[in-house]
């Protein structure tokens, strides 16, 4: 039963990674440029020097184009991301990711040729709902659901449940650690090229970046712990994994009460509206990957 223990270690990894990158866009960067590049630059080379000593890195010739579509994917979405993140709450962020597993259940019905029964419909509007209600705020509008941080976090995970797509469709010729290492090398191709041609201003202390490197090997971490996880139990370990999200929910709510200019602060009502959300988005992604 170790892949439970992996796959809990990807979804604390992974709220981790997500509280510290919250606390980063709201208190030291205030750009998503300069969030986008500092977390390229710091995750990137982990993956470049620790996967070459646990497995071979063969110059991928088969899964070139889907671990390229893979990379592109990655670096767009975490523009949209980063947008997204300086505006909407950590409460709102983690549960919205799980939109992916939807998007995804479809995306592999329809390029990979996987089943997708027809109660997946609800489980998908539940998802939908469940959207809708978390992200609410004091003035319970659902058109909050419309605001542009909410739509750029949601086109986001559209974005990266396309790249896990192609990161399958990868793993059919090719090794897990393999996809993350190229990943890795096209990631920072993108960024240097970012770099090079739009310059943007980047300046920034040593003590600045440091959360960001902490937050870099804990989604390391989470990455390298679901891979394992997956290769024992790809179902159970795809719902453990799911448990980030309610962990970065908790969190956000304690820090809300006890240290309110950490991360956001609103009232009970509305962290009571947006865990229901939370449940009902949860309980709807669980199904989907339940099959």
């Amino acid at each position: 039963m170790s892949y439970i223990f992996f796959a809990f270690l990807a979804a604390t990894s992974f709220a981790i990674s997500t509280l510290i990158t919250k606390f980063v866009g709201k208190h030291i960067f205030k750009t998503w440029e300069k969030l986008w590049v500092y977390f390229l630059v710091t995750t990137a080379p982990l993956s470049l020097i620790v996967v070459p000593f646990i497995a071979p890195t063969p110059w991928p010739v088969q899964s070139l184009l889907p671990i390229l579509s893979s990379s592109i994917l990655i670096v767009v979405a975490l523009v949209f991301f980063y947008k997204g993140l300086l505006v909407v709450d950590a409460s709102i962020l983690a549960p919205l990711f799980q939109i992916q597993a939807a998007v995804i259940a479809i995306l592999a019905f329809l390029l990979l040729g996987e089943r997708f029964p027809l109660t997946n419909y609800l489980w998908l509007a539940l998802i939908i709902a469940g959207s809708i209600i978390v992200a609410m705020d004091e003035k319970l509008d659902l058109n909050t659901f419309l605001k542009p941080g909410i739509l750029n976090i949601i086109l986001a995970n559209l974005l990266f449940a396309g790249s896990n797509v192609a990161a399958g469709v990868a793993l059919k010729s090719t090794s897990s650690w393999n996809v993350i290492f190229w990943t890795s090398v096209f990631n920072l191709i993108f960024v240097a090229s970012f770099i090079v041609f739009r310059r943007p201003n980047l300046k920034a202390s040593a003590r600045q970046i440091s959360p960001m490197i902490v937050a870099a090997a804990f989604q390391f971490v989470a990455v390298s712990s679901l891979l394992i996880a997956y290769r024992e139990n790809l179902t159970i370990s795809g719902v453990f994994g799911m448990l980030s999200a309610p962990i970065v929910f908790v969190i956000s709510v304690l820090a809300s009460k006890f240290y309110p200019k950490l991360l956001e602060h609103h009232n009970a009502k509305v962290y009571a509206i947006r865990g229901l959300g939370l449940l009902i988005i949860l309980f709807g992604a669980i199904k989907i990957t339940l099959g």
